[in-house]
């Protein structure tokens, strides 16, 4: 019996081994994709709509998977809003949009 239990520890502990080392081959596969995060906090203004497509300019020309931006605002200008929209809509690069709890304005954007 006790033979039993340690044979079939060993081999729960083997298939474990095996499947770790499979995932981390398979996680360690994408090391070299690169995430560009930008953090917006703070009203939408003319600058914010530069800062972002400065971002989304060198996500593009840098070879970078993806932004992510991080918008924690209260709100701001419209036409910096529709310009960000735009920019956002026209990049090749995806785009992943964080609001954080409480930045309801913010969704706005990232909902275009």
């Amino acid at each position: 019996m006790l033979v039993k239990r340690a044979s079939c520890s060993l081999t729960i502990l083997f298939i474990c081994f095996i499947c770790i080392a499979i995932f981390a081959s398979v996680a360690g596969a994408g090391a070299d994709n690169k995430v560009l995060v930008l953090e917006i906090s703070g009203a939408i203004t003319p600058a914010s709509d530069d800062i972002i497509a400065n971002a989304i300019a060198k996500a593009e020309n840098e070879g970078f998977e993806a932004l992510v931006i991080s918008l924690d605002t209260p709100g701001g200008g419209l036409e910096e809003t529709l310009a960000i929209i735009k920019t956002v809509d026209n990049t090749t690069v995806p785009v992943i949009g964080y609001v954080p709890e409480g930045g309801k304005p913010g969704q706005l954007v990232l909902l275009s």
